[in-house]
């Protein structure tokens, strides 16, 4: 089972339940239009609600019933997604994000002793009170300043990962999304160096470069 709307643009779906947060984003519509909007009517909106509930609840280790939607939980959804990625956008800087609607939550502890939240209500309530959830969770283990948003233009981009020994290496990635804004789950550190370089050094030459500065936050490199 796979989170569907993240899948479709062949992008690694963000841990556990977070999963969840980035496939809403993700339901979004290339500006191309080779990607529809799963939002766009009330049957292909339950479609997808139906599969990332039924992996949210794998995840998350909270079983869901089934939520059935109707137009004014559409509505209050799209809502909903469009201040995720204006929130996820403003990431790390100065001005002040939309504010997610509220929402009724639970919790309960497992025989183990741990502790869960669950989401409470109907509809979209249901649903704000999963999103809430899993922002929550991924702030407290600093995994909500990785979900980015891609590019607005066609690019090639490159990637680096973290590898052994605290060393970079550099990787070609395909060719993200095209004027989409996809939410993908950045790397931990990695950043895009200032500046342009030559447009063609070979490949031992742009890996010194890239190698010689710093990873940041930001993984992508356009």
């Amino acid at each position: 089972m796979e989170w569907s709307a993240t899948a479709r643009y062949r992008l690694p779906g963000a841990p556990g339940g977070l999963g969840f947060v980035q496939d809403l984003l993700n339901t979004r519509s290339t500006r191309r239009g080779d990607k529809p909007d799963l939002l766009a009517e009330l049957s292909s909106a339950q479609r997808w609600l139906d599969d990332s509930l039924a992996r949210w609840s794998v995840e998350s280790g909270v079983a869901q019933a089934p939520v059935a939607l109707d137009g004014n939980d559409l509505d209050k959804l799209r809502d909903l997604r469009a201040d995720l990625h204006v929130l996820v956008g403003q990431a790390g800087r100065d001005s002040a994000g939309p504010a997610i609607p509220s929402a009724t939550l639970g919790a309960r502890t497992t025989p183990d002793g741990e502790v869960l939240l669950e989401p409470r209500g109907e509809g979209f309530r249901r649903l704000a009170g999963i999103v809430l959830i899993e922002m929550f969770n991924a702030q407290r283990s600093d995994a909500w300043r990785r979900i980015k948003v891609c590019p607005q233009r066609a690019v090639r981009g490159l990637v680096l990962r973290p590898v052994a020994q605290q060393q970079w290496r550099l990787a070609r990635r395909p060719r993200l999304r095209q004027r989409g804004q996809p939410a993908r789950l950045a790397g931990p550190q990695a950043a895009a160096p200032a500046g342009r370089g030559p447009r063609r050094r070979g490949a031992r030459a742009v890996s010194r470069r890239l190698l010689s500065r710093r990873p940041r936050r930001c993984a992508r490199v356009a």
